[in-house]
């Protein structure tokens, strides 16, 4: 086979040089498009569709939750997985356009205009869409109407009653405010992360196209993630009290509600420091008592203090959060200033951290969430999740290589439970520690956690995915089980359109008035109803009904474009 120009090859033992970026191999089972990856990918999306829109208030089945922090869920597999297919098929997409391009330069260019589009969906149907359309003012209407339903579902009552709650006076207040809309602009979101993660691993493989090159940097990134979780210190809002506990003088009351005392010298350096104590020459014992001279003085004194905490991975108390916080704040505040110096005003400017908050999921001006705001698709967590298509990528090399089916099958499936292994000893606490200079302890284990996407959590979603895609392709490609994947086949070969759309098309609804509120509300209404027939089961069944409901809708919009060969491709 013909190496394309510049690429560098995957050698493997006792196997012909397979180029990286070339077309696949001939062989059996490989083809220029998998119809199993095509299955997996239209699964995860319907999965996906299910788990944005089901539950009704206090009936949400738990398997379609997320864990509300440490943990794991099926819900918690759907994100991950397309990351994964992401990767799986940029070893196809990206070998194809290496050789009609005859070089890697064109690609690089491809890679960022495909992550600039993805990005900028992203924005319009999460952010300008819903401005342009009011939904901020529908979601209040449908607010007021929905607490009612949901109380008349409750009680099983047959009528309306009398008198509906007050609106949500946090969503009243929008009159189409494209001013408070964009102040409050969300950086990141799913499609988002999408876009940065194509973005950053398109150009890892095409710089560093060898499989062990490529595997390397994946655990690089899974250590260092780990590493800065656990050891990079980090500032928070505090204040220096009194405390006599656990042979403690001096605590530090943090903004999120906790109060950690300053047990050791090491940590009484630490927050001595960032308060202006300079160690003075002389024994230990000056020292000490210098330091602790200063800290009495320095009791009641607010401000950023290093947090001392041993547990990094601490809902507002962490790395991640605070790393979200300052770059949502930075690439913002160029904006905030340019208006600043229009408007002339004499207001003093947000800090970076109270700028990033604004901009991301949970806003910090939230108490729950002080003092950072938080964002599950962040930008810090984009690190373990880049490494998520990364192993994609390599187990669509895998299949890229001209192994038999079966030989294939085995390696995806061994390689699936060697990550989750893997995965699983990192999340146990098996009380090892690691003792810093500064006589701090921290645990080596790494908990489950989609809101932070720790390192564990992507390894151990790695295998899950190699597991699933081996039984697609031995199901699909190798045995020819094909009767069942028309469904998953629409929704696979035109994935972006599935869930964009059905994002958009509740936005249009909500945006549609039918009387005093608007057409989503009245569907749902009308379909509660339905269902409360069945006493107790009724609202559970329309929980599960209206997410079912839209995948059938787009499965039949889908079913027409796949017939006429009409795909969206960004």
């Amino acid at each position: 086979m013909a190496q394309a120009p510049d690429m560098a090859t995957i050698s493997e033992p006792r196997e012909p040089i397979v180029p990286a970026l070339a077309p696949p191999a001939a062989s059996a089972g490989t083809s220029a498009r998998l119809l199993s990856l095509d299955v997996f990918r239209g699964a995860t999306i319907i999965f996906m569709i299910l788990v944005n829109n089901s539950g009704d208030g206090n009936y949400k089945l738990a398997p379609l939750a997320h864990a509300e922090w440490h943990g794991l869920t099926p819900t918690d597999w759907v994100f991950p997985f397309f990351l994964f297919i992401m990767g799986v098929a940029m070893a196809f997409s990206m070998a194809r356009r290496a050789a009609q391009a005859g070089g890697k330069g064109p690609l690089y260019v491809k890679v960022a205009v495909r992550s600039l589009l993805i990005l900028l969906v992203g924005w319009f149907i999460y952010t300008l869409f819903p401005m342009m359309f009011n939904e901020d003012l529908a979601r209040a209407i449908t607010y007021q109407h929905e607490a009612t339903e949901v109380a008349q579902a409750d009680a099983l009552a047959p009528a309306v009653a009398a008198t509906a709650p007050p609106v949500n006076p946090h969503l009243a207040e929008y009159k189409k405010d494209w001013a408070k809309g964009m102040a409050e602009f969300r950086i990141m979101g799913v499609l988002q992360r999408i876009a940065l993660v194509y973005l950053l691993a398109g150009f890892l493989v095409l710089t560093f196209p060898r499989w062990r090159q490529i595997a390397l940097a994946g655990g690089l990134l899974l250590v260092g993630y780990w590493a800065l979780m656990a050891f990079a210190p980090f500032p928070m809002a505090g204040t220096l009290v009194q405390h006599q506990a656990r042979g403690a003088s001096f605590a530090v009351a943090y903004a999120d509600g906790s109060t950690i005392p300053l047990d050791t010298e090491a940590r009484q350096a630490r927050v001595a420091r960032a308060l202006g104590f300079v160690r003075p020459a002389g024994d230990d014992a000056a020292q000490t008592a210098a330091l602790q001279a200063h800290l009495a003085a320095q009791v009641g004194v607010a401000g950023e203090l290093p947090y001392i905490g041993a547990n990094p991975w601490v809902r507002n108390a962490n790395f991640s959060q605070y790393f979200d916080n300052r770059l949502t704040g930075a690439l913002v505040w160029p904006i905030y200033q340019t208006i600043h110096a229009i408007r002339r005003s004499e207001e003093p400017m947000p800090s970076l951290a109270e700028l990033g908050g604004r901009h991301l999921r949970f806003k910090s001006t939230n108490p729950a969430w002080a003092p950072f705001g938080h964002d599950s698709c962040g930008f810090f967590g984009s690190i373990p999740s880049l490494v998520m298509t990364l192993g994609g990528f390599l187990a669509g090399l895998w299949l890229r290589t001209g192994r038999g089916m079966t030989e294939k099958t085995i390696g995806l499936y061994l390689s699936g439970f060697l990550a989750l292994a893997v995965g699983s000893i990192w999340t146990a606490d098996l009380g090892y520690t690691l003792r810093t200079t500064r006589e701090v302890q921290y645990s080596i284990f790494v908990p489950f956690n989609k809101e932070l996407w720790t390192s564990s959590y992507s390894l151990y979603m790695i295998g899950l995915g190699l597991l699933a895609l081996a039984t697609c392709y031995w199901l699909i490609d190798a045995r020819g089980r094909k009767r069942f994947t028309q469904p998953f086949t629409v929704y696979g070969t035109n994935a972006i359109l599935a869930y964009a759309g059905s994002v958009l098309m509740l936005e249009f609804m909500k945006a549609i008035p039918v009387g005093e509120s608007n057409l989503m509300s009245v569907v749902r209404t009308a379909m509660r109803n339905f269902f409360a027939i069945v006493p107790g089961l009724g609202p559970w069944l329309y929980a599960l009904a209206w997410p079912l409901l839209i995948i059938a809708v787009w499965w039949g919009i889908l079913t027409i474009l796949h017939r006429r060969k009409i795909f969206l491709r960004l």
